[in-house]
């Protein structure tokens, strides 16, 4: 069976595919599967056998809706599915699916749970919703396919040698705990904020044998990563410096993960690194938890 899967964005929510995937390929071995996602996401999914990634130029070539339909003309001419699966449910979905169907293919859809989060939110709810993984997991089922999720680490890094992640690890004291910090999240209000941050930086230093590298992205987080390392100078910032396959290289070195609501608590908790997850107007409970890690409150 060969099965086309649509999930574009955001980066946590692409990396939780990583267990369904991985696990669905491993547990089938007459299975093929072909995944469309942001181009530059394909480096958490390049061990996983028998999966081809279609890399969405979605800033470039594949741009809007013009662009969105080339994806899937060039997609549509250069393989044959049986079924396709859209796990995300959104515009950019939406126009490949049209693509494909006037090409006779048929699709299933997950159930994203907007009325049980929406009564979660508004306290009209208060029982634990399904993990994101499980509501990847179900349009799958009934296919007479293994469906059972494998043990992790799900995302492996690839070991790249002399490279970047050598410099970085060299660079920094040798100490016996090696921690990662990602006080950012891609919306604001789920940041602890960075007087907070500083604070907890500064608690780690004075208590623990620990090197401390720290996470992050681009634009107005740059300003807030020098603030940090003015106090904290031995502080190691990862941020802008590594590519993504370096980066994931360097989660696996890890003695903890401190992260907000992010995709870095995903991408740690995915490659079986123990998370701390601070968490500020989301909830564990909707479904965003970071897999498989003990709960404690």
């Amino acid at each position: 069976m060969n099965i086309l899967v649509i999930r574009f964005s955001s980066f946590g929510d692409v990396a939780l595919l990583t267990p369904v995937l991985s696990s669905l390929l491993a547990n089938n071995s007459d299975l093929k599967i072909t995944l469309i996602t942001n181009k530059a996401f394909s480096p958490i999914f390049n061990n996983i056998d028998r999966l081809q990634i279609i890399p969405a130029d979605l800033k470039g070539k594949h741009k809007g809706i013009t662009g969105l339909m080339r994806l899937a003309m060039e997609t549509v001419n250069a393989s044959k599915f049986d079924l396709g699966i859209d796990l995300h449910l959104s515009l950019r979905s939406r126009v490949i699916k049209f693509v494909f169907k006037l090409n006779g293919l048929k699709f299933k859809s997950f159930a994203k749970g907007r009325k049980e989060k929406k009564e979660f939110i508004g306290r009209t709810r208060n029982t634990k919703l399904p993990h994101t993984i499980e509501r990847y997991i179900k349009p799958f089922e009934g296919l007479n396919l293994n469906t059972s999720i494998a043990q992790g680490p799900w995302i492996i890094a690839n070991v790249r040698g002399e490279g970047n992640i050598k410099n970085i690890i060299d660079s920094s004291s040798s100490k016996t705990l090696n921690i990662g910090i990602a006080p950012f999240a891609k919306h604001q209000l789920k940041e602890w904020g960075i007087s907070k941050t500083i604070e907890l930086i500064e608690l780690i230093s004075k208590n623990l044998d620990s090197n401390i590298y720290l996470f992050g992205a681009t634009g107005n987080e740059k300003s807030s990563i020098l603030e940090i390392q003015k106090s904290f100078p031995a502080i190691v910032n990862v941020t802008d410096s590594l590519e993504l396959e370096d980066e994931l290289e360097l989660i696996k070195k890890l003695t903890l993960m401190i992260s907000m609501d992010s995709a870095n608590m995903h991408l740690a908790a995915l490659s079986s690194i123990p998370v701390i997850s601070i968490w500020g107007p989301t909830h564990p409970d909707l479904g965003f938890s970071p897999y498989q890690e003990k709960e404690t409150n």
